[in-house]
């Protein structure tokens, strides 16, 4: 299932012309380094907008090295995917004035819509910026198919139950997303233990004589 969605941030130097990805042809963009998922999902996102390469030239460069070569206008944009607010994307927001690129959804067909989902950079993310439309790559609890079905019921009951939100506060991962997105996004099957949780909460169809239990139903805390 889906635990929340991680933002893609596409960042321009302010008043360099730069507003949309159709802005980025023939320009040259940093990219992370080459195989991590901020990259892939990158290389995906300008296929989609048809802007593989030759025509845009790709940096492989972490965000550091990516953020000093935009700084010195060497890179002419830079790819991150993190949590929004993101302490290294504010520290370069201290350093300029930068934006974020919008990414809609319906201008990038090609993209497998359980990989990527809508996701909002609030306003109050970076110093000088407003909130912004993008796409998130939906990050997955992965099990294994041999997992026991009590088991992962249990472990996904516990996860969504409102008491044990705080667990999750540090890394800022629970109420980035819900119980409904937790079943349309990503694209690997559920598992029978975790379909049966949500069915009992409503956000899947009954199979033929189930009932919506309800979370304090079917939650054993452990």
């Amino acid at each position: 299932a889906q635990l929340y969605a991680e933002p893609i941030h596409i960042i321009v130097l302010r008043g360099r012309g730069i507003a949309s990805l159709g802005d980025l042809r023939r320009l040259t963009i940093a990219v992370d380094t080459e195989g991590s998922p901020a990259y892939l999902a990158a290389i995906a996102i300008l296929n989609a907008a048809r802007l593989a390469r030759p025509k845009v030239k790709l940096v492989a460069a972490d965000f550091n090295h990516g953020a000093d070569l935009l700084m010195a206008r060497k890179v002419d944009a830079l790819f991150v995917m993190a949590l929004a607010p993101a302490e290294s994307v504010a520290q370069l927001a201290r350093r300029a004035k930068i934006d974020l690129i919008p990414l809609k959804a319906k201008a990038l067909t090609a993209l497998d819509k359980k990989v990527f989902v809508p996701a909002e950079i609030a306003s109050s993310s970076y110093p000088g910026v407003g909130a912004v439309a993008t796409l998130g790559v939906a990050m997955v609890w992965i099990t294994t198919a041999r997992a026991n079905e009590a088991l992962i019921h249990q472990l996904a009951g516990a996860v969504w139950d409102e008491t044990n939100r705080g667990f999750f506060s540090n890394i800022a991962m629970m109420p980035a997303s819900g119980l409904k997105e937790a079943v349309t996004g990503g694209a690997l099957p559920l598992h029978p233990g975790a379909e049966r949780f949500y069915r009992e909460m409503g956000v899947l169809p009954p199979l033929h004589g189930d009932g919506h239990a309800g979370l304090t139903a079917s939650v054993k805390h452990f």
